[in-house]
């Protein structure tokens, strides 16, 4: 935090701020805009983004389509703090776009007009770009699961860059107690312990996703809602889709059963699916798929048609 308001005090005008998904990238620029009372823009970046898609904003008004000025223009024409989120994952004639006009503070509107850093009053078609103009960009690392654009390595040169480190255990323990006010403290040490393996665990390329305080917060706040679910259902409330990945499911159990919490094991499993289905109901049936009911059969094998009755 003191890295990048220090970059942005002495004059930077355009930071590249990365980090893995669940870290706090947005939570911590929201902060520090807030504590320097700066107005921003915000627009979020995909796979889909376009060039006119970051110029204009289209809206329907009495049945016509509109088109406005997009955050960016209007961030550059009033002196307000661009946030450009997912930065990574835009194509790359965006990206090109982006890096034109930090570097050379100009950029040509789909209406004719030009963004100019030194632009002349009197032609209208002319905008000057405010001197109080700067670009906050927020990007995911590259490699999986994100495989977008390396930004870090394709313009650092116009871009101050900085990385916003995991979340040491102690705060990441107050993070938990904000959230699981009826759970114990004792479960959020361990919950703590768990994800700093996990950290652990894929810094030395032993497992690929990046386990996040996201995924944490999840399951502490399944405990604060449900607490009769325990620890063991909450976390496989999480992680139950990684059970598709054979090897992961084997690394996640040693790190888990290491702490005492047993999950994505098919005896746990197999226990918790015999509790539900004596329960009945509309959500947890007695009768499940893969043991359906055998309708009566008619000894004189008379054809039945429709109803749920007789069997054939």
């Amino acid at each position: 935090m003191g890295d990048i308001l220090e970059a942005h005090s002495v004059g930077e005008k355009a930071l590249l701020i990365s980090g893995y998904q669940g870290v706090g990238k947005n939570l911590l620029v929201d902060h520090l805009l807030s504590r320097m009372n700066c107005e921003r823009e915000y627009i979020q970046l995909h796979r889909d983004s376009t060039i006119q898609s970051l110029l204009l904003t289209p809206s329907v008004e009495n049945g016509k389509i509109l088109y406005h000025d997009s955050p960016l223009v209007r961030a550059a024409t009033l002196g307000r703090l661009l946030v450009v989120d997912e930065a990574d994952k835009a194509p790359t004639e965006v990206v090109s776009m982006l890096k034109g006009l930090i570097e050379d503070r100009q950029l040509a509107l789909p209406d004719g007009r030009m963004l100019c850093h030194d632009g002349d009053d009197s032609d209208s078609n002319i905008v000057t770009i405010h001197p109080s103009f700067s670009i906050w960009t927020l990007t995911n690392p590259v490699g999986f699961p994100f495989h977008g654009n390396d930004l870090a390595r394709e313009m650092a040169d116009v871009f101050s860059c900085h990385n916003v480190p995991p979340m040491d255990m102690e705060s990441h323990r107050r993070i938990l107690s904000s959230y699981g006010a009826k759970v114990d403290a004792d479960v959020i040490d361990k919950i703590v312990k768990v994800w700093e393996d996990l950290r652990v665990a894929h810094k030395s390329g032993a497992i690929a996703y990046p386990f996040s305080v996201r995924e944490s917060v999840g399951v502490v706040k399944h405990m604060n809602e449900f607490p009769d679910d325990g620890i063991e259902a909450s976390v496989e409330n999480v992680i139950a889709f990684d059970r598709l990945d054979n090897g992961l499911v084997k690394h996640l159990s040693v790190i888990f059963s290491s702490h005492g919490i047993s999950v994505l094991s098919e005896s746990t499993s197999t226990t918790r699916r015999e509790m539900t289905r004596t329960v009945g109901s509309v959500s947890t049936p007695k009768t499940w798929s893969s043991s359906p009911n055998h309708g009566r059969v008619d000894p004189d094998n008379t054809p039945h048609v429709g109803g749920n009755t007789w069997a054939g």
